[in-house]
C-alpha cells in the first residue's frame, strides 16, 4: 500500500518527492503529513521491499526518509539496493532514523553511502533540515548529470566539438613531460566522479564526530572538515556549471524574478557558515523589486558571491546585501564590513590573476559567478574598500 500526500495550498519548494518508509503505519503516516506541510510531495510506504518497488516506478523520489528496524528487510539493506537501483541522472539520497541507535548501525550507514543518520527520539526541525539538504544534494546531482550529459552529446558531434578555443576542450599537462591530454566530457565526467566518492565517507565520519560525545576540540574540527568537503563538493558543481555556460549548453531564460525572495534563498543558504564564523547577514528593509533576469542563474550567482564574501570576512564581521536601481540596468550589492577605516573604494578586477582577495582566494567561483551574469548582459564587479570593507556588485540590464 502507497499514501500520496500533496498538501492543497501549501506551495511546493520542490519539484522531486519524498518516500517514507516505516513498518508502523501511523508513525509512517504522521511523518508523512509533518513533511508534506512543508510543502514537499510526499509518499508512504510500509516496507523495503515496497519501498524498491514504487522506486523502479517513480523517478521523481529523490530522498528516502527509512527506519532502520523493519522486519524481513531493514533500512540498512533498503538503503544499499535503492543506492544501486539509481545512478546520477536519477539521484537518490537515503535518511535513515532508528531509536536503537549504535556506533556500529552510524558507521554501516556511512559506508554504504546513506545521507544522514537520525536518533529517535528526535525534533521534527531536524527531520526537516536533513530532507532540505539531502533534496539539495539529490537536485544538485541530477543537475551536474544533466549538464555532463549535454557536454557528452556535444563531444559526441565531431571532431569540433573537441578543438581549442572559447569552446573547445580543455588541456592537461601531465607529469614528467607527457604531451596535453584533451580533456573532454568523458575526462570530465570520470573527475567529477572521482572528486565526489571520497567525499561520501568524508562527511559521514565527520559528522559522526561531531555528533559523538566528543570534546569541544573534535566537534570543532570535525565542523571544519565537514566546512571543507562541502566546499568542494560545490566547487565540483562549478565546474561543471562553469563548462556548461562557455560551450554555450544554457541560455538564460529571462522573465520577471522577485529579487527578494531571490537573496532571501541565498541568505538562507549562507546563514550556517556565517554562523560559525560569528558574521551576521543584513537583509536591506528598503523595496526589492521585480528585475529581468535568468532567476536560477541570478540566484546562484548571488549564492556564489555571498558564499566568498562570507569567506574574506573575519570572525564578528557583518555582510549587507542590498538593491539599488543603476541608469539603464539594477545592482545587487553583497558589502562587508569590519572596522571603522573605510577609504574610498578601489576596484578590483575578478578577471586578473591575483588582482584582489576574491580571486585568489575562490577565483573559479568568482569567474562562475561572473559568467552567470555575463551570459546575461550583465557583469560582476569586486570593490575593496581597504583593510576593512569589500563590496560585490552584481548587475543586469534592464
Amino acid at each position: 500500500m502507497t499514501t500520496d500526500v500533496r498538501h492543497a495550498g501549501v506551495e511546493r519548494v520542490n519539484p522531486y518527492a519524498v518516500l517514507v518508509v516505516d513498518d508502523e503505519p501511523q508513525v509512517a503516516a504522521e511523518l508523512t503529513e509533518a513533511i508534506g506541510e512543508e510543502g514537499y510531495t510526499v509518499m508512504a510506504v510500509y516496507s523495503a521491499m515496497a519501498a524498491l518497488e514504487l522506486l523502479r516506478a517513480r523517478p521523481e523520489i529523490a530522498v528516502i526518509i527509512s527506519d532502520v528496524r523493519m522486519p524481513d528487510h531493514d533500512g540498512l539493506m533498503l538503503t544499499r539496493e535503492a543506492l544501486l537501483l539509481r545512478g546520477d541522472t536519477d539521484a537518490l539520497e537515503v535518511i535513515l532514523i532508528t531509536g536503537h541507535a549504535t556506533l556500529e548501525d552510524a558507521i554501516a550507514a556511512v559506508r554504504i553511502g546513506a545521507f544522514d543518520f537520525v536518533r529517535k527520539p528526535f525534533r521534527l526541525q531536524e527531520i526537516f533540515d536533513a530532507t532540505s539538504r539531502a533534496m539539495a544534494r539529490a537536485g544538485g546531482r541530477r543537475r551536474v548529470a544533466a549538464a555532463q550529459g549535454q557536454m557528452g552529446g556535444a563531444s559526441r558531434a565531431g571532431p569540433a566539438a573537441e578543438s581549442s578555443g572559447a569552446g573547445g576542450a580543455v588541456m592537461a599537462e601531465a607529469a614528467g613531460g607527457c604531451s596535453p591530454v584533451p580533456v573532454g566530457a568523458a575526462a570530465l565526467r570520470g573527475l567529477m566522479h572521482e572528486l565526489r566518492t571520497p567525499l561520501v565517507p568524508i562527511l559521514g565520519y565527520a559528522e559522526l564526530l561531531a555528533n559523538q560525545n566528543a570534546s569541544p576540540v573534535v566537534k570543532e574540527w570535525s565542523g571544519e572538515i565537514v566546512r571543507a568537503a562541502n566546499q568542494l563538493i560545490g566547487t565540483v558543481d562549478n565546474i561543471v556549471a562553469l563548462a556548461t555556460i562557455q560551450n554555450g549548453m544554457r541560455a538564460p531564460v529571462i522573465a520577471p524574478c522577485n529579487t527578494r525572495a531571490i537573496t532571501e534563498a541565498a541568505v538562507a543558504a549562507g546563514a550556517k557558515p556565517a554562523s560559525l564564523k560569528g558574521v551576521s547577514l543584513e537583509l536591506s528593509p528598503l523595496p526589492w523589486p521585480d528585475i529581468p533576469a535568468d532567476g536560477e542563474m541570478l540566484r546562484r550567482a548571488i549564492g556564489i558571491v555571498l558564499a566568498v564574501v562570507i569567506d574574506l570576512t573575519p570572525r564578528l564581521g557583518r555582510v549587507a546585501l542590498r538593491y539599488e536601481r543603476q541608469s539603464g540596468g539594477h545592482s545587487l550589492w553583497v558589502e562587508a564590513v569590519w572596522g571603522r577605516d573605510n577609504p574610498a573604494p578601489s576596484m578590483v578586477s575578478p578577471t586578473e590573476d591575483g588582482s584582489g582577495d576574491a580571486a585568489q582566494i575562490a577565483p573559479l567561483s568568482i569567474q562562475l559567478a561572473a559568467g552567470l551574469l555575463a551570459c546575461q548582459g550583465g557583469a560582476l564587479r569586486l570593490t575593496k574598500g581597504g583593510r576593512f570593507s569589500f563590496c560585490a556588485e552584481l548587475s543586469v540590464p534592464g
